[in-house]
């Protein structure tokens, strides 16, 4: 049997979707629920220009791409939060260290980038600030 890329973000993310993850940053307690943070990137993603493509990785890549453009041609590349986030193995390295951890702690860093990750991707949608 081969290990084959996700299509989707719920193939992606589905064995993990009743998560609700609480994260703090300076005193202030963060809720994110997966679920939603699915149904709003799968509905991105029915969309152009991500919808030519057939793989998460492709859609995840192109999305990145994108809010690093909407920081750089807004002149604004020192505000974000999570400038390294820019490719989907980086966004997968940091993102899924979170969402896998299964009941075990993590540190400080990882939920403050984390953190910075959901703020910037909330730059390109302000009216859906809460996944």
């Amino acid at each position: 049997m081969r290990n084959r890329k996700p299509k989707t973000v719920r193939d992606r993310y589905q064995e993990y979707t009743s998560s609700t993850i609480r994260l703090s940053e300076d005193g202030i307690v963060y809720e994110f629920l997966l679920d939603k943070y699915i149904s709003y990137m799968e509905k991105l993603f029915r969309s152009m220009p991500y919808k030519d493509k057939t793989k998460y990785n492709d859609q995840m890549d192109a999305f990145l791409n994108k809010l690093n453009l909407k920081f750089h041609t807004e002149g604004k590349l020192e505000d974000r939060l999570a400038p390294g986030c820019c490719s989907y193995k980086t966004f997968e390295r940091h993102f899924d260290k979170v969402i896998k951890r299964e009941n075990e702690p993590i540190s400080a860093e990882d939920e403050k980038y984390f953190i910075h990750i959901i703020k910037d991707i909330s730059v390109l949608d302000p009216i859906h600030k809460k996944y």
